[in-house]
């Protein structure tokens, strides 16, 4: 079976999982994610973005 871009999936892979994964980013591609979104939202929203992006800890009450 193969995605919208050719690429096969293993039939035991379960997508939702590998999702679920951490990311490794640099310092700086976080930097410049920040960046990116707080220059296109204000900054409420720029923060829940990045919050949900794990780029920020999330403020209290919402863990």
């Amino acid at each position: 079976m193969t995605n919208s871009i050719g690429y096969a999936n293993p039939t035991g892979t379960n997508l939702g999982t590998i999702a679920l994964e951490k990311l490794r980013n640099t310092p700086a591609e976080c930097h410049k994610a920040t960046e990116v979104v707080a220059s296109w939202l204000p900054a409420d929203e720029a923060r829940d973005v990045l919050e949900v992006l794990g780029l920020l800890p999330p403020r209290p009450g919402r863990e």
